[in-house]
């Protein structure tokens, strides 16, 4: 969506997550009248061909479960290693948070500890095109982090200094007013400066992961469509087979990549992740130009389309209060502690009422003979925030003076899952093995996705990781680790 998990930016998803623990003190005093979290058909991702489910096979080396970025990253970097892997998404691949998100490709003034997994993605997304023989839209263009003040602007040094010592390929630099409005004029009469990365880029969110999808299935991974999953069989503790709503499938290793739906999957074999989903929104206009590239700080925010539009994000995000909200809340203490330093800047509302109500009918377990939650919702999505926009568009007012005649072309919302210290999990569950995670990137999937799928495909191979995995292991939520908010 449009959220930025950066140490350096007072909107930061940590702050955000730390709304999650102050909706469930406070959240009974704030009912919304219609929920949050809808179903719907409605497609925002091009479709591309899969596997006809007539053909799924008897076996697999490795089973990954969505078909979202995490997981058709996994399932090319599986079958790169050479293992014979197959995808199972329960609705259409990337319709769900991979067709809504903001579509920034970058690694600028994100936390340390996903600086080598974010350079490394964005080397495989703007590799693609090389490798499929066909455009997947990304590209470099640019990414801005404004600072309001100099203050900022100096935390945006700090960073820098850590950054590329944590990611030598970094390239970012600190532009101080000056040459900020010489790359965006008038952007630099609001802004003290900006922390700016030229290799960054974008890629068109409706786009991109079908491409990908395509692509992996050209090199040899089976991708199939409403085909949910809905649990596993055994051989002692060990999975040894996939149950899906059209059969089984024979595997000793699967891939959970499911998104938002993670935890209440795991939830049903005895796990405990603290996931929290977050319900936020964009939209974009036609008619107006912004500023290059893409662009956060202040009250601003927007990312160039290659149609020609603008996307903007939104200032305001929402958490539904769900039944599994109650359950995280230990695990968002820390987070809880930091909002309430500074509960002015959280960009956050609270809710509770249908969400709640609607969590409390959703089963919670079930046998894999049962028609589960994931075949009744094809596709999750959220409302639009209309509120969380006003802001943005006023302040773009001020420097673009155009988007005042902007006419807006289309709305969206979708969900992030996100975890207590705004890293994903990519690690084997121990509880079963043959299980492993791929999810909880709190807003960073679709940029970081390639490369968290590509540490996730060594893990499962066997392979010497490319990068450290020490700071996304399962067990870190249960050892006693402090961790970082």
């Amino acid at each position: 969506m449009a959220i930025r998990n950066s140490k350096t930016n007072t909107n930061a998803l940590p702050k955000v997550l730390a709304g999650a623990g102050a909706g469930l003190a406070a959240g009974f005093l704030l009912a919304g009248r219609n929920p949050w979290y809808t179903q719907s058909d409605t497609s925002r991702a091009i479709r591309v061909e899969t596997d006809p489910i007539s053909e799924i096979p008897e076996e697999a080396d490795v089973v990954v479960i969505g078909g979202g970025i995490s997981g058709i990253s996994t399932a090319l970097y599986l079958n790169e290693f050479g293992l014979k892997t197959v995808v199972f998404e329960k609705g259409s691949v990337a319709n769900e948070a991979s067709s809504r998100n903001f579509g920034w490709v970058y690694s600028n003034a994100l936390a340390q500890e996903l600086l080598p997994m974010a350079e490394q993605a964005k080397e495989h997304w703007f590799g693609f095109a090389d490798r499929f023989g066909f455009d997947v839209t990304a590209r470099r263009t640019g990414n801005f982090t404004l600072a309001p003040t100099e203050k900022e602007l100096d935390q945006h040094r700090e960073w820098l200094v850590m950054a590329q010592k944590a990611a030598p390929t970094i390239d970012a630099q600190v532009l101080n007013q000056a040459e900020l409005e010489e790359k965006v004029p008038g952007v630099g009469k609001m802004f003290a400066g900006a922390l700016y990365q030229p290799s960054d880029g974008m890629a068109e969110p409706s786009h991109a992961v079908p491409l990908i999808a395509k692509g992996a299935r050209q090199e040899g991974v089976k991708i199939f469509e409403r085909t949910a999953v809905r649990g596993f069989e055994y051989s002692g503790k060990a999975i040894s087979k996939v149950v899906t709503e059209h059969g089984s499938i024979r595997t000793k290793k699967v891939v959970l990549a499911g998104g938002s739906w993670t935890s209440y999957f795991l939830n049903n074999l005895g796990i405990n992740l603290p996931q929290q989903n977050i319900a936020s929104s964009l939209l974009r206009f036609s008619g107006a130009k912004a500023g290059p590239g893409a662009a956060m700080g202040g009250d601003i925010f927007w990312r160039d389309e290659l149609p020609g539009t603008v996307s903007i994000g939104t200032l305001q995000h929402i958490i539904p209060v769900e039944i599994n909200s109650f359950k995280v809340l230990p695990a968002f203490a820390g987070s809880l502690k930091e909002l309430l330093k500074d509960p002015l800047n959280v960009p956050l509302r609270i809710s509770i009422g249908p969400d709640f109500i609607n969590s409390l009918k959703r089963k919670r377990r079930w046998k894999n003979d049962e028609v589960t939650e994931f075949e009744r919702v094809r596709m999750l999505t959220s409302r639009h925030i209309p509120a969380g926009h006003k802001k943005v568009f006023k302040a773009l007012e001020e420097v673009f003076p155009d988007t005042k005649n902007a006419k807006v072309i289309e709305r969206w919302g979708g969900s992030m899952d996100a975890l207590p210290d705004s890293l994903p999990v990519l690690d084997q569950v121990d509880q079963v093995p043959g299980l492993y995670v791929n999810s909880g990137y709190a807003g960073e999937g679709f940029s970081v996705g390639p490369g968290g799928g590509h540490l996730m495909a060594e893990i499962v191979a066997g392979r010497e990781p490319s990068i450290d995995p020490t700071p996304f292991r399962f067990s870190r939520f249960h050892d006693g680790s402090q961790l970082s908010i």
